[in-house]
């Protein structure tokens, strides 16, 4: 993974944190949202995903892993998004992807 990786972790729509993954050793913590909604996201290997959470449909844990500039991941029920981007300014190896 490239160094300028960061994740961008938005609840409500209100950037809530900022994650260099490069930096970032293997955890989990909770991230609770504004309607008592809460999602447990974990880091491992300098990837990130939701491990766990209370939302009725689950959607977001079986997105697994983020990696590089991914989709994001996103919790509806609970307003959850987390963006990857490289910041590092070189051009993406993918332009596109469909399902």
């Amino acid at each position: 993974m490239d160094s300028s990786c960061k994740a961008y972790i938005y609840s409500d729509g209100e950037l809530i944190k900022v994650l260099k993954l490069d930096e970032q050793p293997d955890s989990s913590f909770d991230i609770v949202s504004k309607n008592g909604g809460v999602n447990t996201l974990t880091i491992k290997n300098h990837d990130i995903r939701v491990e766990k959470a209370d939302c009725p449909d689950g959607l977001c844990v079986k997105c697994g892993f983020a990696r590089g500039n991914s989709l994001p991941i996103v919790c509806l029920p609970h307003k959850l998004v987390i963006e990857i981007r490289d910041d590092s300014g070189k051009e993406e190896a993918v332009d596109a992807v469909t399902y």
